[in-house]
């Protein structure tokens, strides 16, 4: 009853639906094991791996960077609309490696940094200034490792809407004060 209602929702065959379903139970089953490895990896290994990016990002050593980044490492953007960002995600060592180098390089260097824990994954929250236009100030970076301790997945947030739950530092006149994005 409900595989027929859905083929009917959904203008599929009856057996297009339980085909679906299985594929996406399979892949949901797949997520939740990798996500379980991920969560469960050592906060010695998570430290090694940002300690080792940042340092890479900061040298701006190439080869460093592409060596704490997975073969296959997948980087995604989400600026809002409000501000610059990859409209794909970026896909591969080398071509992450080329995005990361490039858009750190107009950024002012006197930033601040600080590594937490955001929805139970390693993040780099930043708070940068560059000259470009329609570049983030606020930024958030987080991290998954693959089951060798490589970065391989990135998340980049910058959009305003979904970090103003994030609480940054800014330095005012009057002493230190934390504001939302």
């Amino acid at each position: 009853y409900i595989v027929a209602q859905t083929a009917a929702a959904l203008a599929m065959s009856p057996g297009n639906v339980k085909t679906t379903h299985h594929r996406a139970r399979r892949a949901l089953a797949d997520y939740d094991e990798t996500r379980a490895v991920l969560l469960t990896s050592g906060d010695a290994a998570r430290q090694r791996a940002i300690g080792q990016f940042l340092t890479a990002l900061a040298t701006r050593d190439t080869e460093a960077l592409e060596a704490i980044l997975a073969e296959d490492v997948r980087m995604t953007n989400d600026g809002g609309g409000v501000f610059l960002a990859a409209l794909k995600p970026v896909v591969g060592r080398k071509k992450v490696r080329a995005f990361l180098l490039g858009v750190t390089a107009k950024l002012d260097p006197g930033g601040w940094f600080d590594v937490r824990a955001l929805n139970g994954a390693p993040a780099l929250l930043t708070i940068a200034e560059s000259a470009a236009p329609r570049t983030a100030k606020f930024s958030a970076l987080v991290f998954t490792l693959d089951g060798e301790g490589r970065l391989a997945q990135l998340f980049v947030v910058i959009n305003p809407s979904k970090l103003a739950g994030v609480k940054f530092p800014v330095q005012r006149t009057d002493g230190p004060a934390t504001v939302e994005p």
